[in-house]
């Protein structure tokens, strides 16, 4: 009987109702379904129909949007935006006809285009000029309001790779003591006071000069 116990991992596991047909949906597809045309450009939505086994797409394209980049006899080629771990990546695939349909997703964009260009066309023959760009509307989050804030003009210096040039040799020579044909020292100093619990105070320095080591002698001692 093979193990019981075992977690399928096929192309279709776990689709029992994902890919399941709704209430009263069963059965042979509409014809409507074949009449559908679609060309290069279209958005369109991966529903898979599972009465169709056909040009199934895997299970992790279910629901998404894509757009038509091929169009073949019984198929389309779809290109989807897949996530994978931090990055996103182009995916091509080809689905059967009955496992797509046209989206909707650009209904509200297109109708708006439609009513600017035709506010531009009545304010062009007017003779005025007009602004379509959506406001913001409705209060600021919490936390993105500003109150009592002056606003500051701040002007970009040009940056001048001469002159900054000129300034960085000026500080290698300074640091290698080449300026001037002078030795100087370019150390940091230490400035102010030290931290607590670090200052020595009644200390009487002491020179220690290195005895060398006597392999022959510390042989004999041990």
């Amino acid at each position: 009987m093979g193990n019981q116990r075992a977690r399928s991992r096929g192309l279709r596991h776990g689709t029992r109702n994902l890919f399941s047909r709704g209430h009263r949906e069963h059965g042979t597809l509409n014809t409507t379904t074949y009449l559908r045309t679609f060309r290069v450009g279209d958005y369109v939505d991966i529903k898979v129909n599972s009465s169709q086994q056909k040009g199934m797409p895997y299970l992790q394209y279910q629901g998404k949007t894509g757009i038509v980049w091929n169009v073949t006899p019984r198929a389309v080629g779809v290109e989807i935006n897949k996530t994978i771990g931090g990055r996103i990546a182009r995916k091509r695939i080809h689905v059967r006809i009955e496992h797509v349909q046209h989206s909707r997703c650009r209904e509200d964009f297109i109708a708006r285009r439609a009513v600017n260009d035709k506010a531009h066309h009545e304010a062009k023959l007017a003779g005025k000029k007009i602004v379509t760009k959506r406001a913001v509307t409705g209060a600021p989050r919490e936390g993105f309001e500003l109150t009592n804030v002056k606003t500051e003009l701040l002007t970009p210096i040009p940056y001048d790779i001469v002159r900054e040039g000129i300034k960085y040799n000026l500080l290698a020579t300074d640091r290698f003591g080449l300026c001037n044909g002078k030795k100087i020292v370019t150390k940091r100093a230490v400035t102010g006071a030290p931290r607590e619990g670090f200052e020595l105070t009644n200390v009487k320095t002491e020179l220690l000069t290195p005895i060398p080591y006597d392999i022959v002698r510390e042989g004999i001692k041990y």
